[in-house]
């Protein structure tokens, strides 16, 4: 009875369920000077739903680590969306091409409500062998059931207590969802030159830069932090 009492199962039996529906059409419907121009739309309807049954001690916190609570949570998105790739010049001098890639989607939450996304790109190529690219956008990450619905699992950490400076206390922490959570915003940029010769055939190597400043960012305070 004694081993029975300090010994259990922690149980954590967790169902994940996505459903989506989508239609999208694309094609070239018409010509400029420098050819074709490509475009895309579609739409899209997703949602996320997930369950966790978990075990009676858990619920009741008996346990040293863990102690997963039941999980209920879903959120549906629609989306909107469409994208061009327009010609610009084709096989002039220094200019064997240009074009010019957009983008713009439209997302709806059912969490957090409505937020848009794009891109503008411009894509080069001087020769036939080097291509030159550069992009900017606004992203987007939205938060996940877990981030959002997480009802808290217990673990422990170590922390240094500020005042008199004695490290590795250990305490128990609570980590557990929020459903205030909004999507990630990010503005990118990113620039590159690609190089292909057509003399060493297999070899490509390309230089990238990149640029990304993000707002609103899902994170979480570490322990020593809150302390």
């Amino acid at each position: 009875a004694a081993v029975n009492y300090v010994l259990g199962y922690s149980i954590n039996d967790q169902t994940t369920r996505q459903q989506v529906a989508a239609a999208n059409i694309t094609g070239t419907p018409f010509s400029i000077w420098a050819g074709p121009v490509s475009v895309a739309a579609g739409v899209e309807y997703r949602k996320e739903e997930s369950s966790a049954i978990t075990d009676a001690a858990s619920q009741a916190s008996r346990f040293d680590l863990g102690n997963y609570k039941p999980l209920d949570g879903a959120y549906s998105t629609r989306e909107i969306y469409g994208e061009v790739v327009v010609p610009l010049m084709t096989g002039v001098t220094l200019a064997r091409s240009l074009e010019l890639n957009a983008a713009v989607r439209e997302t709806d939450y059912s969490t957090s409500g409505a937020v848009t996304t794009w891109k503008l790109g411009l894509s080069y190529e001087p020769i036939a062998d080097v291509r030159i690219r550069a992009t900017q956008s606004r992203d987007i990450r939205a938060p996940n059931i877990s981030e959002l619905f997480t009802a808290g699992i217990q673990g422990r950490v170590q922390v240094t207590n500020p005042f008199t400076g004695q490290g590795g206390l250990q305490v128990d922490q609570i980590t557990s969802g929020n459903l205030n959570l909004t999507p990630e915003k990010a503005d990118t940029f990113t620039a590159g030159i690609m190089y292909q010769p057509s003399w060493l055939s297999g070899f490509r190597a390309s230089l990238d830069y990149y640029r990304i400043e993000i707002e609103d960012v899902i994170g979480q305070f570490g322990a020593q932090l809150t302390v």
